[in-house]
């Protein structure tokens, strides 16, 4: 009966003994194939068994991407107001704040008659747009502009 404990406990420190890098390389592989609910968990996993990895502002990031990619943009936004503190890195402070204006660009209608600025700047001008309305409390989730 000892032996049979013995094995079981080293099977399961064998099967749970992936590194950091193969839990982050595995959910990287899964984002990249678009396969998104499964990266997240994966990430997620990442975070859990390594919180201090200097990785975590990536991970914070595909976590964000994920959902927004899979199209869960309520989840999205959560995912950034919960972490975009805990990202060390401006760059990726501003990659949040571009995926929540997106984001948002599906809860509100733009105005009518909105132009882009420059053609090549389309999507810069409407998340321009939908920022400074949203720091002006002028849009709330699910609704158009706020009279």
């Amino acid at each position: 009966m000892k032996r049979i404990s013995i094995l079981i406990i080293s099977l399961f420190l064998i099967v749970s003994s992936a590194s950091g890098k193969d839990i982050f390389d595995f959910a990287l592989d899964l984002y990249n194939n678009n396969d998104y609910y499964r990266s997240i968990s994966e990430f997620n996993r990442f975070l859990f068994y390594y919180p201090g990895s200097k990785k975590k502002n990536d991970v914070y990031l595909y976590i964000v991407k994920s959902y927004y990619y899979a199209g869960q943009y309520d989840q999205t936004v959560s995912e950034i107001k919960k972490n975009k503190d805990k990202v060390s890195k401006k760059l990726y402070k501003n990659e949040f704040d571009l995926l929540l204006s997106k984001s948002y660009l599906y809860f509100v209608k733009a105005p009518t008659g909105f132009e882009p600025v420059h053609e090549g700047f389309a999507d810069l001008s409407l998340t321009t747009w939908v920022r400074r309305h949203l720091l002006q409390g002028k849009i709330t989730k699910r609704s158009s502009i706020v009279q």
